[in-house]
Parts: C-alpha cells; sequence; structure tokens
C-alpha cells in the first residue's frame, strides 16, 4: 500500500493548499448556484439529485512520487509565505486528487479530471442538512465543466456544462451561468486578496494546473 502523503499537518496548511484544489472551491460557488436557481422547483430538484452516493474512487499514488509531490508543494507554500519569488507549481489532475483525497470535507466527494484547459469537477454531495427543502436524505451526483484563469491580476472562473443525476442542466439556465465570472469576489476578502497579489499567473493548459509567483 501507497504510504500517504507527507504534506504538513491540516492547521499548518494555509491558503496555498486551496489555491492547488481551486476546483474544489469553484465547485461550492457552483453548487450553491444552483441550489438557489432552484429552491421551490420541487419536482426538478428531485430530478437532478440523486438516491445514493456516488463512488468517487481514486488510485493510491506510488509511494516515490507521493513523497516528490510533497516536497514540491512544500517548496512552494514556503515561496508562497516568504514572498521569495520565483515560485512555480505545475500539477497534473493525479497529483490534485491525491491532495483532495487528504481533505475530510471534499474525500469521496470530488474528484478532478483536466481536458485540455478545462476542469471537470466530479462530485457527489450530501444534500441532508444543506437546508435546501424537499431534497432529504438525496446527493448531488454528477459532472460540472468549468475554465478557470488568474492573468494581470485578474481572476476569471466560467462555467461550460453542468451534468447532473445523467441530465444535463436546462440551457436557459446554462446561458446565465456561462456569462457569470464565479471569482468576481475574491478580493472581498482581505486575507485572500493578500495571497492573489503574490501570484503573477494560475493557467490550465495541456491537462495540468501552473501556478507561478510574481518576483520578488
Amino acid at each position: 500500500m501507497a504510504e500517504p502523503l507527507a504534506l504538513p499537518e491540516k492547521k499548518k496548511r494555509g491558503c496555498l493548499f486551496y489555491a492547488g484544489v481551486t476546483a474544489g472551491v469553484l465547485l461550492v460557488g457552483v453548487f450553491f448556484a444552483a441550489v438557489f436557481a432552484l429552491i421551490g422547483l420541487r419536482d426538478l430538484l428531485r430530478a437532478y439529485t440523486g438516491t445514493s452516493a456516488v463512488a468517487l474512487t481514486v488510485e493510491a499514488m506510488p509511494a516515490p512520487r507521493s513523497d516528490a509531490l510533497a516536497e514540491t508543494v512544500k517548496a512552494f507554500r514556503e515561496s508562497l509565505k516568504n514572498s521569495s519569488g520565483d515560485g512555480s507549481l505545475l500539477l497534473g489532475e493525479d497529483d490534485l486528487n491525491a491532495l483532495i483525497a487528504r481533505e475530510p470535507a471534499l474525500e469521496g466527494k470530488l474528484r478532478i479530471r483536466i481536458d485540455s484547459d478545462t476542469f471537470k469537477a466530479q462530485t457527489s454531495i450530501p444534500l441532508k442538512g444543506s437546508g435546501v427543502p424537499f431534497v432529504g436524505d438525496r446527493y448531488l451526483n454528477g459532472e460540472i465543466a468549468f475554465k478557470a484563469s488568474f492573468e494581470d491580476g485578474v481572476a476569471v472562473a466560467t462555467i461550460d456544462s453542468i451534468v447532473l443525476n445523467d441530465k444535463p442542466f436546462p440551457e436557459a439556465f446554462m446561458s446565465l451561468l456561462r456569462s457569470e465570472n464565479l471569482a468576481r469576489d475574491f478580493y472581498r476578502r482581505p486575507e485572500t486578496a493578500e495571497i492573489l497579489r503574490k501570484f503573477e499567473s494560475v493557467r490550465v493548459k495541456d491537462g495540468k494546473l501552473s501556478l507561478k509567483l510574481r518576483p520578488k
């Protein structure tokens, strides 16, 4: 059995980890947007939710690779923390899924695929306790495809498609979502704005997530 990633303890991980799993953060935003749009439409809510969770398993990463990933992430975290500049990080979908698997809040609920320049977040989120009416013990199972980038101080995240419970979301709703930048409010939180100012770019290209810090 592969050894777990020897990453720093969760309480010391800081916000860099969440930059590495941007897809998870954006997925939460999309989820609440979808719920807000559907509140009160009982039949539609039930049509787009499942009665049980979907297994989102991730293949264990070999120990040598997980050790190398841990060291790479640690070095980038230090660059971010100390504003040392010349920091860069390149992550494939296997790397992202290995990091996500270490987060109890996301483990088994989120799996990432990267198709060229598009994130595809596969999800199985329990709705019980969410406050959404009519859903009971149902689950939000499906795939959300989106694009995200950060260039010249501007964060952009847009939705391409949503498929829930094997059903594509209505085009009337999708046309509205595609025009929305889900990252437009990132700078409203001072701690998030401070972190973003340290980045030169965040790109998804050729199946990789690339993060680059500004030179000091």
